[in-house]
């Protein structure tokens, strides 16, 4: 049909559904590949969306013709093709474009050939990628997009040449609309690495006046922000990461909040040393001081990041008791404490978390909260004539009355 010139579109686009199976995309390529190297313009674009998922799909098993692979890639990005109204997002976009479908066809088709730290993109590949940063405009975005997502095997790939043509995007006095897109992008699947960060350091702390505009991919950034700030070397001074995460609104400082604890939890045995050399240092210079940050969500992380502390529990609950405060649902909370043992051999620091966080932010007290007291009990001198066990120990009676 093709060959006398018929392209039914629905059949056509059936059939590049099916063959997108991993199964049949390295056979389908064989056959097809060529067939469709001779399709007029105006069939490729009525086809260009199952036939840009094709082509990510056969990019990942490619066997045979390169040159066909990269001159039909190369007729795709050349299609203006329109986008679908269904998302402002530009993640949602990109993945569902076939510009966005093409460009990761080309970067799959890279990780096939093995790549290592600065050896350099193939010339061929170079060339493609680099039509994709040259021109701002919707179109191209959702390539760049896309190659965003991999920013940081691109720059440990080719560090010369992401620095020349794809950071470059990410900077905001140059475009809001670009700079949201490829900050969305890497913020999708972020990874820190210290010399990507040294590259960005003219975009990276911009970005924080910018965090409504990166939508839904704004916590990513907070958390982003606290890793770096955590282990910042030499890109950033401690007065920028301390200004930058002052900018944060609340959700944005509950994420920080959330990154820290999961940090040190992740710390493993060395939970001590990463409390005293990492967690401090940014408690004490880099986390914000203002009344606002003092939520009931900031207060559950912080509760729970000094239960990680482990044997610095208690130096812990004296660092950040300023920040606890009654918190809505402590069950997780009061487990915490009660399966760590801190209750028996920390028993005042224990007492004084539970009289911040359980006091008067729930109709039931907690289940494990006996267990707490008991522990508590067992531990403290003086515990019955204490005003805040009394009332816990009172929370926990009607509980169990």
């Amino acid at each position: 049909m093709a060959e006398g010139g018929a392209w039914p579109q629905a059949r056509w686009n059936d059939a590049l559904h099916v063959w997108s199976d991993k199964k049949l995309a390295s056979r389908s390529w064989q056959s097809i590949a060529p067939v469709l190297a001779r399709a007029p313009e105006e069939v490729l674009s009525r086809l260009a969306h199952s036939l840009g998922r094709w082509l990510t799909a056969v990019a990942k098993g490619l066997e045979g013709d390169d040159q066909l692979f990269f001159a039909t890639i190369r007729r795709v990005l050349a299609l203006d093709v329109p986008d679908a109204p269904q998302s402002d997002e530009p993640i949602t976009l990109a993945i569902n474009h076939p510009m966005g479908h093409v460009t990761e066809a080309l970067i799959f088709w890279w990780f096939r050939q093995s790549p290592s730290d600065d050896q350099g993109l193939p010339e061929q590949l170079k060339s493609m990628l680099t039509e994709l940063c040259q021109f701002p405009g919707e179109r191209l975005r959702h390539g760049r997009v896309l190659l965003a997502s991999h920013l940081v095997a691109l720059f440990r790939g080719d560090p010369v040449w992401t620095r020349q043509h794809l950071l470059p995007w990410f900077d905001w006095k140059r475009s809001q609309a670009e700079a949201r897109a490829v900050w969305s992008g890497y913020l999708w699947t972020p990874r820190v690495d210290r010399p990507l960060m040294d590259a960005l350091k003219p975009y990276f702390p911009a970005t924080a006046s910018h965090y409504d505009d990166l939508g839904k991919f704004r916590e990513q950034y907070a958390s982003l922000l606290t890793f770096v700030a955590l282990d910042k070397g030499d890109a950033f001074t401690t007065e920028e990461l301390r200004d930058r995460t002052g900018l944060l609104p609340p959700d944005g400082l509950h994420a920080a909040a959330r990154t820290l604890r999961q940090s040190l939890e992740a710390a493993g045995e060395q939970r001590g040393e990463y409390w005293n050399n990492r967690v401090v240092p940014y408690i004490g210079t880099t986390w914000p001081s203002r009344a606002s940050c003092k939520t009931a969500e900031i207060a559950e992380e912080f509760a729970r990041l000094c239960i990680a502390a482990g044997e610095h529990f208690g130096v812990a609950v004296k660092e950040l008791r300023n920040w606890l405060k009654p918190i809505r649902w402590p069950s997780a909370v009061v487990r915490l404490l009660a399966e760590s043992g801190r209750c028996e051999d920390q028993p005042e620091p224990a007492l004084d978390l539970l009289s911040a966080v359980v006091g008067g932010s729930t109709q039931w007290a907690p289940r494990e909260l006996r267990k707490c007291l008991d522990g508590i009990k067992s531990g403290l001198p003086g515990w019955s004539a204490d005003d805040r066990f009394r009332k816990l120990d009172e929370d926990a009676r009607k509980r169990e009355g």
